[in-house]
């Protein structure tokens, strides 16, 4: 049986021997398994395959336009998924075997066919055909796994450094900014110097979105504003010929999300729009709060999956939510492409043009936040994609930012002895000086042997130990292990700039160890630190 085959297309000029093809496969088209097609040219069979789509070709080798395995190289070329039978005579079977090591799935020898042997001969070649594509499909996933993990752990290392960095510029520039008078001429420049750090940490964010784990921090999203400070930057990055609208409601409530997710959801969204765009077009962002029953959404709308506990919690509420709108007048989506949209390395765009992660990683941030994502799209119409976010969203969190604006003068310690253990010389030295002149006593060690060692020596006489979690020679958990083991009482807190495997995340949840993630303002850390020795 010929299964699975919609159409099959003979390339072959010899009328007689088309008319026998023909008559064996008769009992199988009429059964409908599939339709039979003929050209009679090389020229002319080529025109059939590029305006419809075909499972398998048999191919005469010997046609008035072309003859050998050239015949075969001109298929090939143009339909490279298409399998494909080639048709030799008796006297030229070595072009069979040529054409089968170049690519053919068959080769039959015309007077030797049968029609038994020439159905088992279709379906061999389509079945084959498929393994070999669904084959270089996973080889090809498996490469873009191989160098997205490679990148993601690059990206990690680069985040980790730009961290680091940023702890010192950032923090340097807070100090500054605390010991002058809120008047100073300075503090205008200071203030410029702060938005450019949170640009930059902003960035960091997104470097870390590539590593395969990394902790998401939480803030409150005043969205109008937002919207408003991404417009220019926007309308720089989907260039002159496309006109684009922002709308945002201003009495949409500040709402708790993701530390930079929300302007990377909206960033990859107006990229997608500007590419499907190339010849210009309209562009609208808006976003309103609105009311519904999120489980009849859910079962409406193409979501992230409920578990059955959120099912219970939702069966009657009614949430606010905000609603926003990203829609495009470009090239549309057809079914096939609208329905693999979020699939992890799918994507329409050419070879080192996009990496089919920029939709998948959007889908994921609103998993994460228990939103819902719709899409509508048609082939020439545009695209629209609809995202519902909760306003009472709760996220998986490490300690949050408090509000810099809290007087440092409340976070003062009384003399408490620290153990610091950090291996980069400025975060130390800028740690140092920041706790030091904030009430503190700093023991400092650049490495987990040196912390060990100077924790033994000093008998534990220490009121609490904050260890980076990467360390030249240990990691900071084994250190903290060590420490709890003889004191198990003693405040602890670890931090780290990267935020893939290397944080080792999952190990300190587990433990329950309280973790702040680089990089954090002085009144961050004071807050920190002073929460822990108080409430443990």
């Amino acid at each position: 049986m010929v299964n699975n085959i919609k159409k099959l297309l003979l390339i072959e000029d010899d009328d007689d021997y088309a008319l026998l093809i023909k008559v064996m496969l008769k009992k199988a088209e009429k059964k409908g398994l599939f339709k039979l097609y003929r050209s009679t040219s090389l020229q002319e069979g080529l025109r059939t395959l590029m305006q419809s789509d075909f499972s398998v070709v048999l191919l005469d080798l010997g046609l008035p336009d072309s003859e050998g395995i050239n015949t075969f190289d001109q298929i090939q070329q143009v339909k490279p998924d298409l399998a494909v039978v080639v048709l030799t005579g008796q006297d030229d079977e070595n072009l069979g075997i040529i054409a089968v090591k170049k690519g053919a799935q068959d080769y039959l020898v015309k007077k030797s066919i049968d029609k038994r042997f020439l159905k088992r001969s279709i379906q061999y070649a389509y079945e084959r055909k498929q393994m070999q594509l669904e084959k270089q499909k996973l080889q090809e996933q498996l490469y873009q796994s191989q160098k997205m993990d490679a990148l993601g752990r690059l990206a990690g290392g680069v985040a980790h450094d730009f961290n680091n960095l940023l702890m010192t510029i950032n923090g340097y520039c807070e100090l500054i900014g605390y010991s002058l008078d809120e008047q100073h001429p300075v503090q205008s420049d200071l203030n410029e110097i702060r938005k450019a750090g949170d640009r930059a940490t902003a960035l960091t964010l997104q470097l870390r979105a590539l590593s395969r784990k990394h902790v998401i921090r939480s803030i409150m999203v005043n969205l109008p504003q937002m919207m408003r400070d991404m417009e220019k930057m926007l309308r720089r990055t989907i260039g002159e010929n496309i006109e684009l609208q922002v709308q945002c409601d201003e009495k949409i409530e500040s709402f708790k999300f993701g530390l930079g997710q929300m302007e990377q959801m909206i960033m990859n969204l107006a990229i997608n729009a500007r590419d499907a765009m190339p010849e210009g077009g309209q562009l609208l962002i808006k976003s309103e709060q609105v009311k519904f029953n999120q489980l009849s959404a859910f079962k409406k709308l193409k979501q992230p999956s409920l578990t059955p506990e959120d099912q219970d919690e939702k069966q009657d509420k009614v949430d606010e939510y905000v609603h926003l709108t990203v829609k495009d007048t470009g090239e549309g989506m057809d079914k096939d492409t609208r329905e693999r949209i979020f699939e992890p390395f799918f994507t329409t765009k050419e070879i080192g043009k996009g990496t089919g992660l920029g939709m998948s990683i959007i889908y994921s941030i609103i998993s994460q936040h228990k939103g819902l994502i719709h899409v509508e799209s048609t082939l020439g119409e545009g695209t629209c994609f609809d995202l519902f976010l909760p306003i009472e969203s709760e996220l998986p969190t490490v300690l949050d930012d408090v509000d810099d604006s809290e007087l440092m003068k409340n976070l003062i310690g009384n003399g408490e002895k620290i153990l610091l253990v950090e291996d980069d010389n400025r975060v130390r030295k800028f740690i140092f000086r920041v706790l030091t002149e904030n009430g503190y006593q700093v023991f400092e060690a650049d490495n987990a042997d040196s912390a060990i060692k100077m924790f033994n020596q000093k008998e534990g006489d220490f009121d609490l130990v904050f260890s980076d979690v990467v360390l030249p020679d240990k990691n900071g958990v084994e250190v903290i292990e060590y420490i709890l083991e003889k004191n198990a009482l003693m405040p602890v807190i670890l931090t780290s700039g990267y935020s893939d495997e290397r944080a080792m995340i999952s190990v300190i949840e587990q433990k329950n160890i309280p973790f702040l993630h680089k990089p954090f303002s002085p009144t961050v850390l004071l807050q920190t630190i002073k929460n822990v020795i108080t409430f443990g």
